[in-house]
């Protein structure tokens, strides 16, 4: 503690303004305030006046002085006020230093507890570890776990939160349900893992085995798609269609890079980094895959980067609920236009972008293709086997594959080329924001809900964008 000298003095505001500066910097000429014990003030080498707390802690009998700000933005009375709450501690027992750092302590410890705070925390040491997220576990992380739980502690979490999160991602879908608790699941695992909690409140809570989705697009619902797809236009319009000829997940086709493609070989090399179970594959690309991926990017010399950009190869275009959104009402308006041609009322039930792998499978098993489901399992890129069955299958099969994806592509151009195709014509207006809502009121009847969709139908809004699973 620095050299001091006593003074005491009735504290005023002329008997502190004539307190003297201190010589030099790290020395105090402190006088001490004889209505309030402990309560002192010195003015430092720079001019401005500062208060202190001095006592002897109750805990080892040590002189310790807590600093309690300038003169001018306390008052007298206000640093008298705190000087007597500190003494009142002092007589108490109470260590005012210690009991102040220990609730700052607390305060940091309840941030740390906040769920969001944690998840930001345990992201940033998965994305710079061996084994980050894709985007697609990102999603379900951000917009499912934080959207619905971000600001609890997890601490504090209950069994019934849980099951009511897991309850409201059911609305979705099993898979929604699934994933979320997943991830939660993990999450929380790491929060007991460093201390942090003592107990999982998701280790009581069933969790939906993993299959796939049942719901699937019968034929005049995938012509319907390919249409809407083509409607859409641009990269996301062709990231759509190519979702359905390549068999392949949502990211692994939007994220693809030029790199990554073989146009001569027609070979695109997923790496493992960008499939779900972390392994790297070939993947052989037919002519009409091939066809959709070069007109991205005509010039050769330019074809750098992602494949799909909106903005000259920067970035990948999001393909969240605002493109599904567009997709939807493009729907709408093509079953519309099939039903007063061909006199139908057709309806397209509730479906997500996943299931289309589940359309493409399920219809792969029947004529005219007939597919063994080993072969769609290796199409699927499912995880089949040991890692060495799995690899070896591939690359035995690859020509088997080929051969299986071109005969799938040319089943969809047939679609795309019968009477039944392009009610109202090939070309069609581009659908703009205010006509697709009254489509997609229409379109999506009975279909279930995402918290931000039902808040804003509540609020008479539209839903603002978040990511589509």
């Amino acid at each position: 503690m620095s050299s001091y000298r006593n003074r005491t003095i009735l504290f005023s505001k002329s008997r502190i303004d004539a307190i003297p500066a201190s010589s030099k910097p790290g020395s105090k000429v402190i006088y001490w305030d004889t209505k309030i014990p402990g309560l002192g003030a010195y003015r430092t080498a720079s001019g401005y006046v500062s208060f202190v707390f001095q006592f002897r802690s109750p805990e080892d009998d040590r002189s310790r002085r807590i600093t309690l700000g300038r003169f001018g933005q306390l008052t007298i009375e206000q640093v008298r006020g705190m000087a007597a709450e500190y003494a009142f501690e002092v007589a108490n027992d109470i260590d005012p230093i210690e009991k102040r750092k220990k609730s700052e302590e607390d305060e940091q410890r309840s941030k740390e507890l906040i769920l969001a705070n944690h998840v930001a925390d345990y992201l940033e040491r998965r994305q710079s570890g061996e084994k980050p997220h894709n985007k697609q576990q990102l999603n379900v992380i951000n917009n499912d776990i934080v959207g619905h739980l971000g600001g609890k502690r997890i601490d504090r979490l209950t069994v019934k939160e849980v099951e009511d999160f897991g309850a409201a991602l059911l609305e979705r879908g099993s898979s929604a349900k699934r994933m979320g608790l997943v991830y939660l699941k993990s999450i929380l695992n790491d929060a007991k893992k460093r201390g942090l909690i003592a107990i999982n409140p998701v280790d009581p809570v069933d969790i939906p085995k993993s299959g796939q989705r049942d719901r699937r697009l019968d034929d005049r619902e995938i012509l319907r798609f390919m249409e809407a797809a083509r409607d859409l236009g641009g990269p996301r319009g062709a990231i759509l269609e190519l979702l359905m000829r390549t068999l392949k997940r949502k990211s692994e086709i939007s994220e693809m890079t030029w790199s990554e493609i073989d146009l001569d070989k027609g070979i695109f090399y997923l790496p493992s980094g960008r499939s779900k179970n972390r392994t790297a594959y070939q993947i052989p690309l037919s002519a009409h895959i091939i066809a959709i991926i070069e007109s991205q990017q005509p010039d050769e010399k330019l074809r750098r980067g992602p494949v799909f950009t909106l903005d000259g190869g920067k970035t990948t275009p999001e393909m969240g609920s605002q493109v599904k959104n567009l997709l939807d009402a493009n729907m709408a308006r093509r079953l519309a236009l099939a039903n007063e041609r061909d006199g139908r009322q057709d309806t397209v039930s509730h479906f997500v972008i996943h299931d289309l792998r589940t359309t493409a499978a399920s219809r792969m098993q029947e004529a005219p293709f007939r597919y063994s489901e080993s072969i769609i399992d290796l199409m699927l890129l499912h995880s089949v086997g040991s890692q060495i069955t799995k690899l070896y299958q591939r690359s035995q099969r690859l020509d088997e594959i080929a051969e299986n994806m071109d005969t799938w592509n040319e089943w969809l151009d047939e679609l795309l080329a019968s009477p039944e195709a392009w009610p109202g014509g090939a070309t069609l207006p581009t659908i703009e924001n205010k006509e697709a809502r009254p489509l997609l009121k229409e379109f999506r009847k009975g279909w279930p809900q995402r918290p931000p969709q039902k808040r804003a139908a509540k609020d008479g809004k539209p839903a603002k964008a978040e990511k589509d699973t």
